[in-house]
């Protein structure tokens, strides 16, 4: 059981292609897996190599255009009824990120503005 639980792993940190059809020792595998972590610990601190290059614009509207017609991967899958109670166990006790935050009084005007403008039939009641 171990060696498929470090092969999982190795499977997950290694960019071997072809893992699934070799067969390891466990010795092998985890020889693969030190290395990964030597090689991991060696680049901790390193500026990566892209960082701070700012894009062109040509180069920007290429992505957009590359990107146009593909939509998220779970867009429009419902979760089962098992999912959300499996999330909602996960999340009591857990305070929202925002709940304690004090709102500058200019933002309170604002939304109080706002709040007045709307009438009756546009508020959700």
């Amino acid at each position: 059981m171990t060696n498929v639980i470090v092969f999982a792993i190795l499977l997950l940190i290694s960019n071997v292609k072809e893992v699934d059809r070799m067969e390891y020792t466990k010795e092998e595998l985890e020889k693969f897996a030190e290395r990964r972590k030597k090689l991991s610990e060696s680049l901790k601190g390193r500026t990566a190599w892209n960082k701070g290059q700012e894009l062109s614009e040509k180069h920007k509207k290429a992505i957009s255009e590359g990107r146009k017609g593909i939509s998220a991967w779970n867009k429009g899958k419902a979760w089962s009824e098992e999912v959300k109670a499996k999330i909602s166990q996960s999340r009591k006790g857990i305070s929202a990120w925002n709940k304690g935050l004090k709102w500058p009084e200019e933002t309170k005007r604002k939304i109080s503005e706002a709040k007045k403008d709307q009438s009756l039939s546009t508020q959700v009641v």
